[in-house]
């Protein structure tokens, strides 16, 4: 779709979103920056310890531990507003040659197929969870418990749950608009 068609769709929402969807938008804001942190501490990782493994024949012990748990980190806490925003991948050709109406429903089923996908996800995340905290796993280098890397992917579940919810919202709000 055309980004002035999809601009277009988004702004038709009323005036005044619903406070529900301003909340969501800046609780997912908020996580989108820490996102951005972790990817500029990442990059300081990563220049540290290849420059001390070619400078100082000294690299940084534990890097690849670290980059992985912070990359697991960074996709659960920016994928939401990503989803919110709808600048996730997508492939919509059929989507586009379809009036504003039938695109909004199809995409709201599409979404309810998604929605069913994170709520699952998210249970079975929250259930690992427990299993690890349980079974005290650690990474092999610094002895990292994975737990709270567990809990973080739950919470980014629980976050997508709450972005599909709110891009519904939206398809109820565009499709009323529609039908005036």
């Amino acid at each position: 779709m055309a980004d002035n068609e999809r601009n277009n769709t988004d702004n038709s929402i009323d005036e005044q979103p619903p406070a529900f969807i301003e909340a969501t938008g800046a609780l997912l804001r908020v996580c989108q920056i820490l996102g951005m942190i972790l990817v500029l501490t990442l990059m300081l990782l990563t220049v540290t310890h290849v420059s001390g493994r070619y400078l100082f024949k000294h690299p940084l012990i534990g890097v690849v531990e670290i980059s992985s748990l912070m990359v697991l980190t960074l996709v659960f806490l920016t994928g939401p507003y990503n989803f919110l925003i709808d600048r996730h991948i997508k492939v919509d050709m059929i989507l586009e040659r379809l009036s504003v109406k039938t695109r909004i429903i199809i995409e709201f089923f599409m979404h309810c197929l998604a929605l069913i996908t994170a709520c699952l996800a998210f249970w079975g995340t929250l259930r690992q969870s427990e299993m690890m905290i349980h079974s005290g796993q650690t990474t092999d280098i610094l002895r990292i418990p994975y737990y709270p890397f567990y809990y973080v992917t739950t919470f980014g579940w629980a976050l997508c749950v709450v972005a599909i919810l709110t891009r519904m919202l939206k398809f109820f709000i565009q499709l009323k608009a529609v039908q005036k």
